[in-house]
């Protein structure tokens, strides 16, 4: 009797279609979900677009209101505004002819307008877009022929009487090219930004909103991560099926047939008819495994490579980021990363702070005269040395040009000081020859120190360093510490005068030349005037005192100059200075050394056959640069210009020098004047001094004459000319002076 069994029997071929189906299927099933997560972040990912795109449209409405709002208050503060509201006559003229050539304004703004203090405009029939009368809201929004225009209304303000309105100011913005000319937008897709119309004025950037279409800009990160997940997906697809058909005839080869042989054995035995054993191989030694994880292997070592690389080059970028690629030295951007760190640092700990400012003395003189390569190779001499004094793990930074800063902590004023020494001992004795400089090169060196938790006096360090800085270049010491008494000098420091000196640079119109006489002892009559600057501000003049710090101090000597120059040339052209005397202009050290110097007072030359023009150096600025310097004098010379050494008795006064100097006449200075009334021994000294210098054969002028004693005093010593407070003050000339000898 058989017994069946009723339990299911499965083939090895069908359990193997039921596997590799059943993961088939899982895979199918990952796949869709995996797509369906990367739908919906990108749907996430598209909502945040739009609200970031929004938000940085409403900043840029704010940006732009702003702007309308500084360009309103800077088309008030035209001078030619205030002459138009004031006297309007020839308004229409000036408004399609001046104020649209010379473009103050921006392209984007399309129209403007003056109203008078009623509001009404300044011409009549009124053919401006803008509206006439002036409205009561001073910003809004219109929607013109499917443009939108930004309406700005300012008034102006009275330059005496600031509180008075003496009318307004009307401009008119096209919104979408003034959007795109001062924003740059990073969320929004700039040519997709369109204005709907609307009916009514809008005067928020809420109600406005909603009138502008805009697209954000795509995100390529995830489109990228869609598609590159869609790409994966297919390609493990095919792989899947080619390992499924893989799989199927792996198994049916290696298992199933053997299997199958073997089978087939048993049922010929079974059957009666025993044969050899058939010897079934089955290869299942599988070395892909083995291949795949020596790829592994390899791909896990090229990607430690890859990490390391990035890690130099990583080094490397910081590097670059916080080191000067001229000197090798630390630059800016480090000084105020440390600059940073240390404040942290100061107000938790109680050390001490020493702030080194040092300085090039004459840098732009040398850099201009042997040219920037000689000027390159000082500045890294300079920062490396510099470095070897400092202490080992102390920072050298240089903040630009020639200017370099050091932190010295936990030390002494006295160590301070005996560093700063060595630093310019360093420089003093270096062979700057070697490069062919043939002038000393110097530097100078401002100390600042701070002690506590005192974060303010922290903060202060790098302004009391520079103040310290400005004394140690005007004195002879090169080494200046900051004291209490060193903040008086808010000149080189007032961001007002600063402004003002830059200013006349650029416009050489605000320098206003006063004029001195000098007159000759013998007849009495003005020989010339000597120039001396004044600036033309809004406050009133700006004078000398606080004029020449901030050129000392940011090296504008031969820029200014050539603006001086520039002032007196006009006054030559208006007959300001007499026919028959002339003017004494003084030249900087800067300008005195430029190679190309006669460039800038050929316009003086068409004068020289009416007028004496006189060039007034100093002793110091000759003999810190003697070659270059006595080949500009001689040059002058031959010109037809007279030579002044000025400020004689204050600086070297060597007659060696003197008698090797291309120079007429010789200055005495204030100090050599005083001298004289100390003792009857100075002022035999100097009547001697002034004898040779007169037998010599040069012209001798006396500064500083500020009483009758002092002038019968130096007529007496020998002086042929005299200048100061007793004899004139200086003035600005009126036109057409009488003529005065010349002598």
């Amino acid at each position: 009797m058989k017994i069946k069994s009723h339990k299911f029997t499965f083939s090895l071929h069908t359990l193997l279609i039921l596997f590799l189906t059943g993961g088939i299927i899982v895979f199918v099933g990952l796949g869709i979900h995996l797509l369906l997560k990367v739908q919906q972040v990108n749907q996430a990912a598209t909502t945040e677009r739009f609200t970031n795109a929004n938000m940085e449209l409403t900043r840029a409405l704010q940006k732009l209101t702003q702007n309308a709002t500084d360009l309103g208050l800077r088309f008030s503060a035209w001078d030619e505004v205030q002459q138009q509201l004031l006297t309007p006559t020839y308004y229409a003229y000036w408004r399609e002819q001046r104020m649209r050539k010379v473009r103050q304004l921006p392209e984007y703004v399309v129209d403007i307008e003056l109203y008078n203090f009623d509001g009404k405009t300044l011409v009549q029939p009124h053919t401006s877009s803008l509206p006439n009368p002036l409205p009561t809201d001073k910003s809004y929004f219109t929607s013109e022929n499917n443009h939108s225009f930004l309406y700005r209304f300012t008034p102006v303000y009275d330059r005496i009487d600031t509180r008075k309105i003496i009318g307004y100011t009307g401009i008119k913005l096209d919104v979408l090219p003034a959007l795109l000319a001062i924003y740059h937008f990073s969320h929004t897709r700039a040519d997709s930004i369109k204005s709907i119309s609307f009916a009514e004025s809008l005067t928020s950037i809420d109600e406005v909103l909603p009138y502008v279409e805009f697209e954000p800009l795509p995100s390529p990160q995830s489109s990228h991560l869609e598609s590159l997940i869609k790409w994966n997906l297919l390609h493990f697809s095919i792989l899947m099926a080619g390992m499924v058909l893989l799989l199927y005839f792996l198994f049916s080869y290696f298992l199933k047939r053997p299997l199958a042989t073997l089978v087939k054995q048993i049922n010929t035995l079974r059957a009666g008819n025993p044969s050899p054993l058939l010897e079934s191989q089955f290869p299942l030694a599988v070395t892909e495994i083995d291949t795949l994880k020596e790829s592994l292997i390899r791909y896990q070592y090229d990607l430690d490579k890859v990490h390391s690389k990035l890690d130099r080059q990583n080094v490397e970028l910081w590097h670059l980021a916080h080191h000067d690629p001229l000197t090798g030295t630390y630059n800016r951007r480090a000084f105020d990363d440390d600059w940073v760190h240390l404040t942290e640092l100061f107000q938790d700990q109680r050390i001490s702070i020493s702030y080194l400012l040092f300085d090039c003395d004459h840098f732009k003189a040398i850099n201009d005269t042997y040219g920037h390569q000689i000027g390159d190779d000082l500045i890294k001499i300079i920062a490396s040395n510099l470095q070897q004094c400092l202490r080992k793990g102390d920072k050298l930074y240089r903040l630009g040009g020639d200017e370099f800063a050091a932190i010295i902590l936990n030390t002494s004023t006295e160590g301070v000081a005996y560093l700063a020494e060595r630093c310019i001992k360093t420089i003093q004795f270096y062979p700057f020859r070697d490069l062919g400089i043939r002038e000393p090169v110097s530097i100078c060196v401002g100390i600042a120190n701070a002690e506590g938790t005192d974060l303010n006096e922290l903060k202060a360090l790098p302004r009391h360093a520079d103040l310290a800085m400005y004394h140690a270049k005007k004195s002879s010491a090169k080494i200046q510490v900051y004291t209490q008494k060193m903040g008086e000098d808010s000149s080189i420091l007032s961001s007002h005068i600063v402004n003002a000196v830059l200013a006349a640079i650029k416009d050489d119109d605000r320098i206003l030349p006063h004029y001195q006489e000098i007159r000759r002892c013998n007849t009495n009559t003005v020989s010339f005037y000597e120039a001396l600057v004044r600036l033309k501000d809004v406050d009133g003049m700006i004078y000398p005192g606080d004029i020449f710090p901030v050129i000392n101090r940011h090296a504008l000597g031969a820029e200014f100059d050539h603006g001086i120059i520039a002032a007196i040339q006009r006054d030559l052209e208006a007959d300001i200075i007499p026919h028959g005397t002339g003017v004494s202009i003084n030249l900087s050290a800067a300008a005195l050394i430029e190679p190309d110097l006669d460039r800038h007072i050929v316009g003086l030359l068409p004068y020289l056959h009416s007028h004496t023009i006189v060039m007034e150096v100093t002793e110091t600025s000759i003999i810190s640069h003697l070659n270059q310097a006595t080949d500009n004098l001689k040059e002058l010379q031959r010109l037809g210009f007279i030579i002044a050494l000025d400020d004689f008795g204050s600086g070297y006064s060597s007659i060696r020098y003197l008698a090797n100097m291309p120079v007429d006449i010789v200055k005495f200075d204030i100090a050599m004047i005083q001298t004289m009334r100390e003792s009857p021994r100075n002022r035999k000294i100097v009547e001697h001094i002034a004898k040779m210098i007169r037998d010599a054969g040069y012209l001798l002028i006396a500064e500083g004459i500020e009483d009758q004693k002092t002038l019968e005093l130096v007529i007496e010593m020998g002086a042929t000319h005299v200048q100061g407070f007793h004899i004139d003050k200086p003035v600005r000339l009126p036109h057409k002076l009488p003529n005065a000898s010349n002598q």
